[in-house]
């Protein structure tokens, strides 16, 4: 099991089970047929019921089952939460996953798309390499969406397994927390803690339409502060499967944490409830889902004003929701003023206000915000640099050469993609090619070789052709590749 986060993004999905028709009517022997092409819908509500934290959260997730083979389907996840409680009355977390929020270190939107498998006994086969990490002690949001059903005969079990979960530090005890919009974040895990969890399920009351299984899980983590484990969760509560639709039909569950360090105690107690959508409430859902999918239209620019009016304001929210939606907008007419703002977001502390200026100067940036985005290329994050890159290629100025150029000579992350740029500035960007094939890091010297292949004259053959004795395998093949091509090209030229 991957380590779960301390996070409530995916509570939502907690016992989201997938659509399936019951292959026996006997509790004992249940089984999990799944239906290509059907979608459950459910109506999720998620409270925290700490005094000094009250905060829900509400709204559907989807469960889509996708293609079958001999009892293991590709079931597909979807959905999104959006807040009732601190921040006011029903505010969409803005972007693809929102904010980061209080007891949370992902955020709440579940937007993009994510598949597994599982087979006819609810036994998870497979899942992505990254998943939504459910808070403790649920576990990840695959292992407690498709728990395996009770084994013929058995009406009770339970089972011990050891795991690594995240460390957190609570507020006031050392840690960095962030920025972001809303009152305290728990900040970046600190470490790995193992730790002991122990599932108990029992069969409750079994009808002509219905199971009840109750579950209980606790965690303890194996460090303790003192004489009590540093970490220690709880989670009871009830599942209702629908035996005739062969769906859950509603779940509850109650949960409790505590983290205890040598200075301070924080627990955090909350509650998960979801309900199957029907008839026309299903048919919304579905409706809803479908208009969020579609392409959003331009925003206009009496929005894109207000947006930008909003990144001066004090209210530091206010300035996190403009920014998230800058980031996602569709803008036809970027006006001076966005501009303008982006290249003062360009040296923000915030990190997320950094790195949206970054796609606001890449996608929109002139040659006027040209000094902006070179500082940015050399100072920014390795994720984050791409859309530089984009625009600088767009740009095509060629004062971004030299920093180009001192980009693929430190090796960056992106510097295979800035060889390619580089080299869209044809023979102008020649020496700086000719400068980095006299690197020592043979990384460098391939990199010089692609850009020489796009940009090299006549000039570099002599140069490619001692790169081709390289005992590095692939810088010597870079540089016949790019000897070809400059032939290629020069013979087409008459040169």
């Amino acid at each position: 099991m991957k380590a779960p986060a301390s996070s409530l993004i995916a509570l939502f999905f907690a016992v989201t089970l997938p659509n399936y028709a019951a292959e026996t009517a006997d509790a004992n022997g249940l089984k999990y047929r799944f239906v290509r092409g059907q979608t459950n819908a459910y109506q999720v509500t998620l409270e925290s019921t700490a005094a000094e934290e009250r905060m829900k959260f509400s709204g559907v997730v989807f469960v889509d089952s996708g293609k079958v083979v001999e009892g293991v389907a590709a079931v597909r996840l979807s959905g999104g939460l959006k807040s009732e409680g601190l921040h006011g009355p029903a505010t969409p977390f803005p972007g693809p996953y929102g904010f980061p929020h209080p007891l949370l270190r992902q955020p709440m939107g579940f937007y993009p798309i994510f598949e597994v498998r599982v087979d006819d006994l609810g036994r998870l086969l497979r899942e992505p390499g990254v998943t939504p990490a459910l808070p403790v002690p649920l576990g990840s949001l695959p292992e407690v969406l498709f728990q395996p059903l009770p084994a013929p005969g058995e009406t009770e079990s339970q089972a011990t397994a050891g795991l690594w979960i995240e460390d957190e530090t609570p507020p006031g005890d050392g840690g960095y927390g962030g920025r972001y919009a809303g009152p305290y974040y728990p900040g970046r895990p600190q470490a790995l803690l193992a730790a002991t969890r122990t599932v108990t399920a029992k069969l409750g009351e079994t009808t002509a339409d219905s199971v009840t299984i109750t579950k209980k899980i606790e965690m303890e983590s194996r460090l303790r502060s003192g004489n009590v484990p540093r970490l220690r969760a709880t989670a009871e509560g009830e599942v209702v499967f629908d035996r005739q639709r062969g769906c859950l039909r509603s779940v509850e569950f109650r949960c409790d944490s505590t983290v205890t360090t040598e200075t301070l105690t924080l627990r955090r107690p909350f509650v998960l409830t979801v309900r199957l959508l029907e008839g026309d409430e299903l048919a919304k859902a579905l409706k809803a889902e479908s208009e969020r999918a579609q392409p959003a239209p331009p925003i206009s620019a009496e929005a894109l004003a207000k947006f930008v009016a909003d990144l001066e304001a004090d209210d530091q929210e206010r300035r996190q929701v403009a920014l998230a939606r800058l980031q996602n907008a569709k803008i036809e007419s970027p006006t001076p003023e966005l501009l303008a703002a982006a290249v003062k977001l360009s040296g923000a502390a915030d990190s997320f206000a950094r790195n949206v200026a970054m796609q606001l100067l890449g996608k929109y940036g002139t040659t006027e915000q040209l000094t902006a985005m070179l500082r940015l290329l050399k100072n920014a994050d390795a994720g984050n640099r791409h859309e530089l890159l984009v625009g600088l290629r767009r740009i095509g100025d060629l004062r971004a050469i030299e920093p180009l150029a001192d980009l693929i000579a430190r090796g960056n992350y992106d510097a295979d993609y800035a060889a390619e740029v580089l080299g869209n500035f044809g023979p102008a960007a020649e020496g700086a090619g000719l400068a980095l094939l006299k690197e020592k890091h043979a990384d460098t010297r391939r990199r010089a070789c692609t850009v020489l292949a796009r940009a090299g004259t006549a000039k570099c053959l002599d140069a490619l052709k001692e790169q081709m004795l390289d005992p590095d395998q692939q810088v010597s093949s870079a540089a016949t590749e790019a000897a070809r091509a400059v032939c290629a090209r020069c013979g087409e030229e008459g040169e």
